[in-house]
């Protein structure tokens, strides 16, 4: 028996697509679809491998989203963890595929800020799950909200550039378009 997936791309993420292929160069658009590629199959493996059932793809302006069946805090840790994985280890390639590895260094390093739902956020919240099963959730809550004033306050110590100002727009959307928890929905990994 087949079982369909659903694949789906939001308007905004058609949007933001079509703004990068007319506004960069074709290469830097190919070298950050493979890095995404190879991110997001990386934790579709993981979930394979942990036996989770897929049932929808998101492809949108924040990111791709795998939408999977409910886990336990330890397969969420492991599925968490492989798309950082494979995205860095993409630097293995860098002789080969310079501008790849680059983007695969841009965002393994950018999906392990540890802001929930990004795949930092997710491995935080599943490793303090496993260790304190009551207050996990709240303390990454608390670790994450601290993270993101540090932050904030990092660039204020900072010239603000529009690119800065751009970049901690993005970050702070991208934490509160989808800052449910994982246990009350149908877990995402992005």
């Amino acid at each position: 028996m087949s079982r369909r997936i659903s694949i789906r791309i939001t308007g905004s993420g058609a949007v933001v697509a079509a703004g990068c292929i007319l506004i960069l160069p074709l290469r830097w658009v190919l070298a950050a679809v493979m890095a995404a590629c190879v991110h997001e199959l990386a934790h579709i493996t993981a979930l394979k491998i942990c036996r989770i059932r897929i049932r929808a793809m998101e492809f949108g302006a924040f990111g791709a989203v795998i939408e999977a069946e409910p886990m336990c805090p330890k397969q969420q840790l492991i599925c968490a963890m492989a798309g950082p994985w494979g995205s860095l280890s993409l630097m293995l390639f860098g002789k080969w595929m310079p501008l790849v590895s680059l983007f695969g260094l841009v965002q393994g390093v950018f999906n392990l800020l540890p802001f929930y739902p990004m795949d930092g956020g997710r491995i935080m919240r599943s490793f303090l799950s496993i260790i304190a099963p009551v207050y996990g959730e709240r303390i990454a809550d608390y670790i994450c909200k601290a993270f993101l004033l540090l932050l904030f306050c990092l660039l204020l110590l900072l010239e603000w550039s529009n690119l800065t100002v751009l970049l901690l727009i993005c970050l702070i959307l991208r934490i509160l378009v989808r800052n449910n928890s994982c246990k009350d929905c149908i877990l995402g990994l992005q």
